[in-house]
């Protein structure tokens, strides 16, 4: 007891000097101009003090974990925060070199744990923030608009899976149902690859517009995807096409009784 309460007095009366050597010898092996915010520094310095007084991990897993998400956020690597462990690991050594060798033992344990919980802790909050951009990244790249009164489009780009086609479909129904249109013009022009699976993500989003009492037309099949799903044997029956988004618009507006003329003195 009398060695812990020791080497907890030592890392409290070196805690200034320890964390100004600590930002210095960091930024200094990152090759870092601007400094770093000591407050990074202070959270992990002043946890393993806790930890060596009271050996009470669970008071320090927030604040730890709370750091690697900050971490993660601000887009450090794990490189990054691994040699913010490594580096402090030599200030204390240094400090600690001419006590006893258990200190040294105890404080290195100690680091390897503290460096544990950090990329365990790197690793979730990364995922979670991985799929966050994702559910950004589908809402995005699922725009639906609405083109005329009655009538939305769904432009799609990229590859559809079975994830992005979910949320096609609840967005064009979402749009659907709040602009009260009756036709949806569901454009693929920029969908590189149509196959069989593609194909059904489509046939079902129709359908389910359908259900809703909306009409699809789907445009933008190029000739080289019209051939090959021709050759897969796949069929959309029952389904209206058009060449592009303009000849879609347009059939929509015939479906709709709808004419547009010039206004007189516009320009073609």
């Amino acid at each position: 007891m009398n060695e812990i309460r020791s080497l907890t007095e030592t890392l409290r009366a070196e805690r200034d000097d320890a964390l100004s050597a600590w930002v210095r010898l960091f930024s200094d092996e990152m090759g870092r101009e601007d400094s770093p915010d000591p407050e990074d520094f202070e959270v992990l310095y002043d946890a393993l003090i806790t930890v060596v007084g009271t050996e009470r991990w669970e008071e320090q897993l927030a604040a730890i974990e709370a750091f690697a998400r900050a971490r993660v956020a601000q887009g450090f690597s794990p490189d990054e925060t691994a040699r913010m462990v490594g580096t402090l690991r030599t200030v204390l050594f240094e400090r600690l070199g001419g006590g006893e060798v258990g200190d040294l033992l105890a404080i290195s344990r100690l680091l390897d744990r503290v460096l544990r919980i950090l990329f365990e802790a790197y690793v979730v909050a990364r995922d979670e923030l991985i799929a966050r951009q994702r559910e950004d990244l589908l809402e995005v790249s699922t725009p639906t608009m609405q083109l005329w009164d009655g009538i939305v489009a769904l432009p799609i780009v990229g590859t559809l899976d079975s994830r992005r086609a979910i949320a096609v479909m609840e967005s064009l129904l979402n749009k659907i149902s709040e602009t009260g249109s009756g036709i949806a013009i569901i454009d693929v022009t920029g969908v590189p690859v149509v196959d069989t699976l593609v194909a059904q993500h489509l046939i079902k989003t129709i359908a389910a517009a359908r259900l809703t009492g909306a009409r699809c037309i789907l445009c933008g099949i190029r000739p080289q995807i019209a051939q090959t799903m021709v050759e897969l044997g796949i069929e959309l029956r029952d389904i209206s096409t058009a060449a592009n988004l303009a000849a879609a618009f347009s059939m929509a507006l015939d479906l709709r009784g709808e004419i547009v003329t010039a206004h007189e003195g516009s320009t073609s």
